[in-house]
């Protein structure tokens, strides 16, 4: 989502960032500049609700002073419900765009520009890292950016993973046949996630996707105009979403909550 926090030459990620840069000054504040642009608007606030509700699930699990890094913040979407939600909690952001960085500034946030390759902060300095489709764009540096996240957090401390899985690619393939625009990068396997996390001393405590939603959004691609059918397979998503992640592998964004292993 808006969420490489990685540099580089103009041939990769420089020219992600300047993608995102123009992004961010057409579309401004907004759900269309950080998911993808073309969903139905029913449909980006449906995971704009999902990806906070998961977010307020481990933020709840924090003790009153704790601090919650937001890595590729954007404008600040999640972090203003956490903020709202835990007034008690010290929560920044940092963002590889320095204009979604000073859309949040605006908003009264903490947020700076930076490499979630080589993070400005302590060892140990935060209690919860939210990563809400940001390590979809670090593919090369996958394992140096987990290294990181592990380093920023108090031991025990909890991470939330959400990205494309790679496995509902196909999907997308037709979804942007229909004049969709994602906000570029890929997912991953389930596997390679998972082989990821384990080889970084992570231990995966809870994992799910939405399953509900990759299901039902070809329909709600064809039946975008008609507000009750919208509403009635958002409301058959929500009810698929919700249960055990059964579904985990084959869902349109996959979540993970994952802990940093005790030293």
């Amino acid at each position: 989502m808006k969420r490489s926090a990685s540099g580089g030459s103009m041939d990769g990620s420089g020219r992600l960032r300047l993608d995102w840069e123009e992004r961010y000054r057409t579309m401004g504040k907004g759900l269309t500049s950080v998911l993808p642009k073309g969903f139905p608007v029913r449909v980006n606030e449906y995971l704009d609700c999902f990806h906070g509700n998961l977010a307020s699930r481990l933020t709840t699990t924090i003790p009153s002073g704790g601090r919650v890094l937001d890595l590729g913040c954007g404008w600040g979407r999640l972090m203003k419900r956490v903020s709202l939600e835990r007034p008690d909690l010290s929560v920044f952001g940092i963002d590889f765009s320095a204009l979604s960085c000073f859309y949040a500034g605006r908003s009264g946030l903490m947020a700076a520009q930076s490499d979630v390759r080589s993070l400005p902060f302590r060892d140990g300095t935060f209690d919860c890292v939210l990563a809400v489709t940001v390590l979809m764009y670090l593919h090369d540096d996958l394992d140096d950016a987990l290294s990181e996240l592990a380093r920023v957090l108090t031991p025990g401390g909890g991470a939330l993973l959400i990205d494309p899985s790679r496995e509902y690619e196909r999907v997308a393939r037709i979804l942007r046949r229909r004049k969709t625009v994602s906000t570029s990068g890929s997912g991953y396997t389930l596997r390679e996630l998972s082989n990821a996390l384990s080889n970084g001393g992570w231990e995966i405590t809870a994992s799910g996707s939405t399953f509900g939603l990759g299901l039902m959004l070809p329909l709600l691609m064809v039946f975008r105009k008609c507000e009750p059918a919208v509403s009635a397979l958002l409301k058959i998503a929500s009810v698929l979403d919700s249960g055990p992640g059964r579904f985990v592998r084959s869902g349109f964004h996959r979540w993970v909550i994952c802990r940093r292993a005790l030293v």
